[in-house]
């Protein structure tokens, strides 16, 4: 592994976006928008007052053309940040100066978009690194810091089973789920989808707990199952054969469960039609199904409580 700095503008970093010399999405990234709009206006306010940035990490490749290109894997909230406000794509939030507040990149005077544009960020750049190496830098960086369940799975899991993860999100299934803008800001869909194929699997997942779904990731990736994951992809397409609309009883607690139990209906056509109805009954009585409500209301990701969700689930099939 060797490593080398280069030290850059926020303008010629945001051109080389545009370029695709420097990549945000590299897979193993968070989403953006994960800050509010005070913690944005703090970072365009560091600009503005020649404030140190911190650097950003980057991964160096070669691009189909035989070009080299910078893959970021730490600082992509900053940077896209910073690219967003030059786009006029929001305000400094209004408790700040008067000089600044409620202004848009445009609406600031010329020496004061010269300063952002120029302001200098330090690029810590890796060269020849594995990505079993990329995903150890990563969970090295963002050590100590509050990234989510869900975020911290992402940096575990390998391309291969990134690929299919960031493909079932994706299915127009997920889009009738009732998951709450936080839920889908920490990207807890991906954890929805790694669950249902934690419990479709042969490891030993006995809960579904962090600690159990990172080592299910762990083990899954050393010996990736296309089949398996092909499964879920199916159960998902299933799925939105199955309930028409979106529904406000599809909840993230339940999910895994559902998605698992679809993909046991997949080769007969009688348990797709039992199960199929009696989820849309479910789903349409769930405030009164107490005896299910029970398995939600605490330690949701427990042994006893994901294995009683899943034989609720389970036995629709045979009804």
């Amino acid at each position: 592994m060797k490593s080398y700095i280069k030290t850059r503008t926020v303008q010629s970093i945001i051109r080389d976006i545009k370029k695709g010399k420097i990549i945000l999405d590299t897979g193993i990234q968070r989403n953006q928008d994960q800050w509010d709009r005070k913690k944005k206006s703090l970072l365009i306010l560091s600009a503005i007052q020649e404030i140190i940035i911190p650097g950003i990490f980057a991964k160096e490749t070669m691009n189909k053309k035989n070009e080299i290109i910078w893959e970021i894997l730490d600082g992509k909230q900053r940077v896209s940040i910073l690219t967003a406000y030059l786009n006029d794509e929001f305000k400094l939030d209004k408790s700040y100066a008067d000089e600044y507040a409620n202004k848009k990149f445009s609406e600031l005077d010329e020496d004061t978009q010269n300063t952002i544009k120029n302001t200098e960020i330090v690029i810590n750049i890796y060269q020849d690194i594995s990505e079993q190496e990329t995903e150890d830098i990563f969970c090295r960086l963002n050590n100590g810091q509050q990234l989510s369940n869900d975020n911290l799975y992402r940096a575990h899991m390998g391309a291969d089973l990134r690929k299919f993860v960031d493909e079932a999100r994706n299915k127009p299934f997920m889009e009738k789920v009732n998951f709450t803008k936080g839920q889908l800001r920490k990207s807890e869909d991906q954890g929805v989808i790694l669950a249902a194929l934690a419990l479709i699997s042969d490891e030993a997942v006995n809960d579904l707990s962090k600690k159990s779904i990172i080592q299910f990731i762990d083990d899954f990736k050393q010996n990736f199952d296309s089949e398996l994951c092909d499964k879920i992809l199916e159960a998902l397409d299933l799925l939105d054969e199955m309930i028409p609309d979106k529904h406000k009883n599809l909840k993230k607690v339940s999910l895994p469960m559902i998605i698992a139990n679809a993909a046991l209906c997949l080769e007969d056509d009688t348990k797709q039609k039992s199960y199929g109805d009696n989820l849309n009954t479910f789903l349409d009585d769930y405030e009164n199904r107490e005896e299910y409500l029970e398995f939600c209301k605490t330690s949701t990701a427990s042994s006893q409580n994901v294995t009683k969700r899943n034989l609720y689930f389970y036995n629709m099939i045979e009804q």
